[in-house]
């Protein structure tokens, strides 16, 4: 398995970095206005940015800055300049070269008592890893060691991590794993340390080297796989191509051949295209071992006889070794002994130089005792044949060399011309494959594609551009186009494609009829030949109509959800403000029914109290909006008629006032003659009307028309709301008035947004009121509003099949009088338990009040009340639903009924559940408090 080498570069720290084209072409720039030191920093930099893709070009600025810098007479920078130039050799296995330009650049560094020692360490690494390289492994070594101390002594953790590295792949290749892994493991933890991720992707391919040796193979692949992954991020091409070429050969360790050649593959293409012969003549011998092991001999002779030929001119000779090695074992299984024995020969020859002297003396000898007994050998048998059979043997052997010569000469012809012809009728299956597969995507691409020639004439379009541009091929032909489109922004997007740009034109566009189409995005990308020349555009049309009017919506719902927001914000606030207002209410809207029970028709002071409890009902009003804008306004529905309601608020005295305000106002009734029943609540249903005619009636308008119908909805509607499917009574106001701005439609239902006067026209809760009350009655509204020409409003009520059923009539005061029953009371409030105390007196009741659920508590414990009259929100203990199942416990059963100023919430409805009666929502008259007593305690 080809194991990772890791070089340093003076110039980019300690690993190998790709080039990247923006930067060559801006040092390139920088090139011809610099001079001095400068200029030769630039030319090293190019150099190291052109040694992966063009060896050449990397030699040329290499050997300028060496020229300069030695023109110069500046030593420093000559060394480093020779380090640079070596790492190139290196890069391309041209060892010796490179070795030679390391140790001219380690002996520059010292003779000028560098006392940086960060360059010297990486000088003797780059030495020691070409001596490993070559075969020398001593001096290999003793580099690594000296490179290590300079480390240690500087303290350099990423100098020390490369030489543990470089240590530990050593010890790998001579088989001394222990160590090996010893030196890598200590290695990765300094470079995670310095977050060296080139450093971390090196020592993880050679801990998995190591594992692989020691046939730990899922430990190998996974350190492999790991390191490819990084290589990959580090875009390391060289990196990525050890990578595929370890992956590979643990996978033929492990028998897995398709996935082996499947890497290998992978690693031959990258090798290539980064001309690594190192690399790629790894990759050539694995490929060809998998074949010879899958007894392919012919393939596995192709494959190890180009490994052996990258080897011998790269120089590697434990490289050849192992091709030499491998080529005669091959020969041997197709039976030419002969060819087998010479490769042995040269492999023996070879690796007699990479061992010991005392084994290289005892294989001389082995080789001189095989000489002597052939030697005898052959002396035996001349000495046993005479001179004719000797002279028909040679002609015999003279012929048959001969014509097997002519045979081979005829079947290398033969299989040249079938190898040729084959390679031919590949190439065209794979060039008639690719035009299939580009007109395949071409014909189906659910974008539109057109092709332009450099002069932008068309030279072919599929369907969908067709289709976008309401066009056929007939009258397309020829079309072209800077010659035929006018738009000045798709002009310059096109110009700025040819300049080798890629521009992208997004707006509105003309059909080739001259109808507007629209919007589209096209993106335009030049086409190179292999010159670089420009030899064509190609445009990618896309028709982004759903794509806007998605982005519209995203828009509306954002808004939508703001606003539901916003409402909430508001509402929250506005119940409890309510919450608080009720309390203080009930003693305005109580008392004077208290006071006028005990004073006589004739007393004046009856009108003084009628005039306050009046004014007290107006602000009770008031609160019922706020609670309706929190939300909490609806707590009883019934099944309504439309018609009925809107009939009731156009006969009502506020709709005369209204009509008084605006003397020219005429407000008609166009109402379907039998609506579906809705379910909802009377009181609100005609605020709602209230506030909608009010707006319509001030927006100087003289016509105000109400409609009503039925209808049923099989697909959503989309307006100011989204309205579902499904069967929904439609009322409609329109005015033929001022009409609205889209600011003022924008934030119509935003709680005090009004263009009013405050406090003239209302208190800016209007249309909050409208929408709460819309929501609360699980409907949808829709807005039409012209400038200068009025509004139309549509809501949605959803219809249902339940009947309208007579109300029952109010009793008489004496059906709700007390029998001196024990009622006990239980309000924080002072001020409400004085009113609700003297009301339940007045009605007969013997009552007790006490303002904590920790007092009703204690009192139950000794007394047992006949009912308790109980407020649900109590500030500083505990609330009324926790008072009341404290009571349970001690009294089961107990009748209570609950009093709150907020409308019934999820506390009121769980109290009811475990056993408590009506609730009654403060400010409460006699009436309502004394009926719902009466019906709990009967």
């Amino acid at each position: 398995m080809k194991k990772y080498v890791f070089i340093v570069f003076w110039a980019s720290a300690v690993c190998i970095a790709f080039p990247s084209s923006n930067n060559i072409a801006s040092l390139e720039s920088e090139l011809t206005n610099s001079s001095g030191d400068d200029k030769i920093l630039i030319l090293n930099e190019l150099a190291l940015d052109y040694s992966e893709e063009d060896f050449v070009k990397a030699l040329e600025y290499g050997n300028q800055a060496l020229n300069l810098v030695v023109a110069d007479q500046n030593k420093l920078l000559e060394a480093r300049t020779r380090l640079n130039l070596g790492n190139i050799y290196y890069e391309h296995c041209e060892y010796e070269t490179a070795l030679n330009q390391f140790q001219e650049s380690l002996s520059l560094y010292k003779k000028n008592n560098e006392t940086n020692f960060l360059n010297i360490s990486y000088a003797l690494n780059n030495i020691a890893v070409v001596y490993e390289e070559l075969g020398y492994y001593t001096n290999a070594v003793a580099c690594y060691l000296e490179a290590l101390k300079i480390a240690h002594k500087i303290n350099d953790l990423d100098g020390t991590a490369t030489a543990f590295v470089n240590l530990g792949s050593f010890y790998d290749t001579i088989g001394v794993y222990d160590k090996a892994l010893e030196y890598l493991t200590n290695a990765l933890q300094l470079f995670k340390i310095e977050n060296n991720n080139d450093g971390i992707a090196a020592t993880l391919g050679n801990l998995s080297s190591t594992h692989l040796n020691l046939k730990d193979y899922n430990k190998a692949l996974e350190y492999q796989l790991e390191s490819l992954k990084l290589e990959k991020e580090n875009n390391n091409k060289s990196g990525m191509a050890i990578s595929y070429c370890s992956i590979a050969d643990i996978y033929l360790e492990t028998t897995n051949y398709n996935k082996a050649i499947e890497y290998y593959n992978k690693c031959i293409e990258l090798a290539k295209s980064i001309d690594n012969k190192d690399i790629l003549c790894g990759a050539l011998g694995g490929t060809g071992k998998i074949y010879f092991e899958s007894k392919q001999y012919e393939q596995a002779l192709k494959f190890n006889l180009q490994a052996l030929d990258i080897a011998l001119k790269i120089g590697k000779k434990e490289t050849m070794c192992i091709y030499y090695k491998a080529l005669s074992a091959t020969y041997c299984s197709i039976g030419d002994h002969c060819k087998a024995h010479e490769l042995l020969k040269k492999y023996d020859e070879i690796k007699d130089t990479l061992f010991s002297e005392a084994m290289t003396k005892q294989m001389f000898k082995m080789e001189g005792k095989y000489k002597s007994e052939k030697q005898r050998y052959e002396n035996d048998l001349l000495k046993s044949r005479n001179q004719f059979q000797k002279l028909k043997l040679q002609r015999f052997q003279v012929y048959i060399f001969l014509s097997i010569t002519v045979i081979i000469i005829l079947i290398l012809a033969v299989s040249l011309l079938l190898n040729t012809i084959k390679k031919r009728k590949i190439a065209e299956n794979e060039l008639f494959k690719s035009r299939k597969q580009y007109k395949t995507i071409f014909d189906n691409s659910p974008l539109g594609i057109a092709l332009f020639n450099k002069d932008t004439t068309l030279i072919s379009a599929n369907d969908k551009l067709l289709d976008i541009l309401g066009a056929t091929q007939e009258n397309i032909k020829g079309f072209n186009l800077l010659k035929s489109v006018a738009n000045k922004k798709i002009r310059d997007t096109l110009h700025n494609a040819m300049k080798g740009k890629q521009s992208v034109y997004e707006d509105e566009y003309l059909s080739v009829a001259g109808n507007k189409l629209g919007p589209v995005r096209c993106t335009f990308n030049c086409i190179e030949d292999k010159s670089g020349e420009i030899a064509g555009i190609i445009c990618i049309m896309e028709d982004i109509t759903e794509r806007i009017n998605a982005e519209k919506e995203k828009e509306k719902l954002e808004d939508q959800l703001e606003r539901s927001h916003k409402m909430e914000t508001i509402g929250l606030l506005a119940g409890g403000v309510a919450h608080d207002l009720n309390n203080v209410l009930s003693g305005i809207v109580s008392y004077p029914d208290l006071l006028l029970m005990d004073i006589p028709d004739s007393s004046p002071l009856r009108q003084p109290l009628l005039t306050i409890k009046q004014a007290g009902e107006r602000a009770a009003a008031i609160v019922q909006d706020l609670l309706t804008l929190a939300r909490r306004g609806v707590n009883t529905t019934k099944v309504l008629n439309l018609n009925d309601v809107i009939n009731e608020f156009t006969r009502s005295p506020e709709c005369d006032v209204l009509k008084s305000y605006h003397p020219n106002l005429t407000i008609k009734n166009e109402l379907c003659v039998k609506p579906d029943n809705i379910k909802g609540s009377e009181i609100h249903l005609k605020k709602m009307l209230m506030n909608l005619v009010t707006n319509a009636a001030e927006a100087d308008g003289d016509i105000i028309e109400i409609t009503t119908q039925s209808i049923c909805i099989d697909k959503p509607i989309k307006g100011y709301d989204n309205i579902k499917e499904g069967h929904y009574v439609v009322l409609t106001i329109s005015d033929n008035g001022t009409g609205m701005t889209p600011n003022d439609l924008k934030n119509i239902f935003e709680p005090f947004y009004t263009k009013k006067i405050m406090g003239r026209s209302g208190t800016g809760l209007g249309m909050s009121v409208v929408w709460n009350t819309i929501q609360d009655h699980n409907g949808n509204i829709d807005i039409n509003s012209i400038e200068g020409k009025g509004t139309e409003i549509k809501i949605y009520f959803p219809a249902t099949k339940e009947k309208i059923y007579d109300e029952i009539t109010a009793l008489p005061i004496e059906k709700y009088m007390g029998n001196g029953e024990t009622i006990l009371i239980i309000d924080d409030i002072y001020e409400q338990r004085e009113i609700a105390k003297n009301i339940l007196e007045k009605l007969g009741y013997f009552v007790n009040s006490l303002s904590s659920g920790e007092e009703a508590v204690e009192f139950v414990k000794h007394n047992q009340p006949d009912i308790i009259v109980l407020d649900m929100i109590m500030d500083g203990g505990i609330n009324g639903l926790e008072t009341f199942k404290r009571i349970l416990k001690i009294r089961p059963g107990q009748k209570a009924i609950i009093a709150s100023g907020f409308s019934e919430s999820h506390d009121v409805k769980e109290a009811q559940q475990l056993g408590a009666g009506s609730y009654i929502k403060k400010p409460y008259s006699i009436e309502n408090i004394g009926m719902a007593i009466k019906r709990e305690l009967q």
